[in-house]
């Protein structure tokens, strides 16, 4: 029983961590958005709280929310025995900006690589430019989809990965943290089984990355990539969820190949596309398994 028990140390702790940011960061946005938003919920009309749910501005609040309750849920947890810096999880490196740049460069080619496919095969039936799309627009969602990608991958590759190192091997913890990234889509809208495997799959490629420079910056990247080129550049929903975009598109022919409703990460050429990146990645002989080195706090 308390081998069983040590076995579930690793899972039951990513789970407590889960469950205290999903609380933080509502208690944050409770706060933030009233405050900053300037708005009032309770005089709000059903139909004007629909409206603000895909207001850019309403969405980067929210992600300053989510960050917010990320850093005090690490705060948090690093009060706790063995007391251990998770602050300093993965926030480190020398070349940052050079990683987040080599990163972001990575998610665009992905994601142009599967568009590429839908063109030629005809799937992209047609792609015209936004006239409506502001510079303002362009702003908001970088900034949503730069704090979506720090605040994911500093809990999925930078903490739960870890975690899941102390007990398990290298495998099982990047497929472990990949599912759970892949199960935290799960309410997205238009969500589905290959939409399931390509989340799981990128959680893969990330974690991969992960251990290719021992910090989170080169995953932060290819996710903000990732979704931005898809989202904002291209004009796919980004897993189920619509936005303004510089360019429009109509898709046509199978779901299974377009992605549908879902986006790119529907589509069975992500699903290619990420097998491949993850193949060149794993046998590149650059991969390093090692957990990250926690700075231990001073005991009380």
């Amino acid at each position: 029983m308390k081998n069983a028990l040590s076995y579930l140390q690793p899972l039951l702790k990513v789970l407590a961590f889960f469950g205290c940011y999903i609380f933080l960061m509502a208690f944050s946005a409770a706060f933030l958005v009233p405050l900053l938003g300037r708005i009032d919920p309770s005089v709000l009309t059903p139909a004007e709280l629909d409206a603000m749910q895909s207001s850019p501005a309403l969405l980067l609040l929210m992600q300053l929310a989510s960050m917010i309750g990320l850093m005090l849920t690490l705060f948090f947890f690093s009060k706790l025995p063995p007391k251990k810096d998770y602050i300093s999880l993965g926030l480190t490196g020398e070349h940052v900006l050079k990683d987040i740049g080599l990163g972001a460069l990575a998610g665009t080619i992905i994601i142009l690589l599967a568009f590429l496919v839908l063109w030629i095969t005809g799937t992209v039936s047609s792609l015209e430019l936004n006239e409506a799309f502001s510079a303002r627009e362009l702003l908001l969602w970088f900034g949503i989809y730069l704090i979506v990608a720090f605040v994911e991958e500093v809990m999925f590759r930078g903490y739960f990965l870890n975690v899941f190192m102390e007990r398990y091997t290298p495998f099982a913890a990047v497929l472990m943290s990949s599912l759970f990234f892949a199960f935290m889509h799960l309410l997205n809208p238009s969500f589905g089984w290959l939409g399931f495997l390509n989340i799981a799959l990128a959680g893969v490629l990330m974690g991969l990355l992960f251990f290719y420079r021992g910090n989170i910056w080169l995953p932060v990247g290819l996710h903000f990539g990732w979704n931005f080129v898809q989202g904002t550049v291209l004009g796919f929903n980004v897993s189920g969820i619509d936005a303004e975009n510089i360019l429009s598109l109509q898709l046509k022919g199978s779901e299974l190949i377009s992605g549908g409703e879902f986006g790119l990460e529907g589509s069975l050429v992500t699903t290619l596309v990420c097998l491949c990146a993850i193949i060149l990645l794993y046998f590149s002989g650059k991969l390093v398994f090692q957990p990250l080195e926690f700075d231990e706090h001073e005991p009380d």
